[in-house]
């Protein structure tokens, strides 16, 4: 029994048409028309496309539509030992999905090690404003000019009195 791909390139064939004739007069991209005439169905995202493009190709070519489509969901795939569409869609959104966490695990690092050199640069900054721009303030110990705590408290007193 023929695939739905030998079916649709028999068809064009017998019409005489080219594939390059098919893409300007359906609009389908011609590399969706070459998977489909070789049951590569990895080319497209979804089944959903699978089955439109193959209801748009073979009304153009005058085959049965529903009879084509039909042949999509049956188990022949799985008889003849090969991969049925829907399998190799779950594994395209299985190899997609991992490949969609390990980016955002790429990003998550990206993003932590940015807000880290951010905080790095802020804090430089802080210290150079600190250092350059503030009055630098003379501190004297207690005793350094030979006077006690006590005198130095008393001191303190007096100034906080007047």
């Amino acid at each position: 029994m023929a695939t739905i791909g030998q079916k649709l390139r028999r068809a064009r064939e017998a019409k005489h048409l080219t594939i390059d004739e098919v893409t300007e007069q359906t609009k389908i991209n011609q590399n969706f028309i070459i998977a489909l005439e070789t049951d590569d169905y990895q080319a497209f995202k979804e089944e959903f496309y699978i089955k439109q493009y193959i209801r748009t190709y073979s009304r153009f070519l005058g085959l049965n539509s529903r009879t084509l489509i039909a042949d999509i969901d049956e188990d022949e795939y799985e008889e003849k030992g090969e991969i049925h569409v829907s399998q190799l869609l779950f594994e395209q959104k299985k190899r997609a999905t991992e490949r969609t966490q390990r980016q955002f695990k790429t990003m998550d690092v990206l993003q932590k090690t940015f807000a880290i050199f951010v905080i790095i640069i802020i804090l430089i900054a802080i210290w150079f404003v600190s250092i350059t721009l503030l009055p630098k303030r003379e501190f004297q110990r207690p005793g350094e000019l030979g006077e006690t705590s006590y005198q130095i408290q008393e001191k303190n007193v007096k100034n906080l009195s007047i």
